[in-house]
């Protein structure tokens, strides 16, 4: 088990995403799970692993990328590269170990879907 500190990143770009438009379908039945590979405004790439509930990440977004998933333990078919890292995020909410002063802060960034 590792020590993962959560941290915020903003979306600069969506570089590749699990639904061809890059839009997450309406229809809950062509909804999937899968990777969504962000830039970000300080310079990372990071590959997303999405669950079928989530949007692609929109340019503009800032997320809190909450922990690091093991690539064994998920099926994706849109793996660019058998060793990458993914991690997992969100746009609500936060793990326990960031606090109430991260979701007041989250409050007054106005963060939204």
């Amino acid at each position: 088990m590792t020590n993962f500190q959560p941290y915020r990143v903003t979306v600069k770009e969506l570089n590749s995403s699990r639904y061809p438009d890059g839009e997450r379908p309406s229809n809950w039945d062509f909804r999937v799970a899968g990777l969504d590979y962000i830039s970000t405004t300080d310079g990372s790439e990071l590959a997303l692993f999405s669950d079928g509930q989530q949007s692609p990440p929109k340019p503009g977004w800032t997320i809190l990328i909450t922990g690091e998933v093991d690539p064994r333990q998920v099926e994706v078919s849109n793996a660019i590269s058998s060793g990458a890292k993914f991690y997992s995020w969100t746009l609500y909410g936060m793990s326990p170990q960031m606090g109430a002063s991260a979701g007041a802060q989250s409050a007054r960034a106005g963060v939204s879907h």
